[in-house]
């Protein structure tokens, strides 16, 4: 279920329920939670662009033209116009991990071997643990193993040759998305749900 899905599927369900009494509780499933969520185009980009810029990883030509393009694009079905601002503005951040700006870059490539690399996934993340900026080499790595796309049941037929964060099939696919849900959002509030959002 996307992102964007979830809410739309729970507003439907959550619209038809009857109103919370002091007796009973607004939800009987408890508060949904969205994670990394595609909320809103216009505002996503406006966020996006202005971190970028704000922390200094792109430049201020890249940041002006970004705005002019954002007001009616999608964020994942973009213009060439705009797919061509974004490679640009992407070369300028080059290597640095946009969810980590002051955290060192990964620089070693990664092969799988088996007990440690699931050892490394299970132990990143514990608290006072140096952050590891080659996690999601690892990821891919172990989410690329026979053993692993065996236990997912992954059809080789239809799979992509090859698993990867962020996948471009998946978003040049992804035709029905809403430009927004946070109307979704506001009815599902108005129901009683409490909605978590995770980033």
């Amino acid at each position: 279920m996307s992102a964007k899905a979830a809410p739309a599927e729970l507003s439907s369900t959550g619209s038809s329920r009857p109103q919370p009494t002091p007796m009973r509780s607004p939800s009987s499933f408890g508060s949904p939670e969205v994670g990394n969520a595609l909320t809103d185009d216009f505002l996503d980009h406006y966020g996006v662009f202005e971190y970028y810029w704000m922390a200094g990883l792109i430049s201020d030509r890249s940041y002006r033209m970004l705005n002019l393009h954002r007001t009616s694009l999608s964020f994942l079905h973009k213009s060439p116009e705009c797919d061509d601002i974004l490679d640009s503005a992407l070369e300028e951040i080059g290597d640095i991990d946009i969810y980590s700006i002051f955290s060192p870059t990964c620089t070693c490539a990664v092969t799988f071997s088996g007990n440690k690399l699931l050892k490394r996934l299970h132990d990143s993340g514990k608290m006072g643990d140096k952050y590891d900026p080659c996690i999601e080499n690892y990821s891919t790595v172990y989410f690329n193993s026979p053993e692993v796309q065996k236990a997912l049941h992954v059809n080789p037929a239809f799979a992509p040759p090859k698993w990867i964060t962020c996948s471009n099939v998946i978003n040049e696919n992804w035709h029905d998305t809403p430009s927004s849900v946070l109307n979704i959002y506001h009815e599902l509030i108005q129901h009683g749900l409490r909605i978590w959002m995770v980033r």
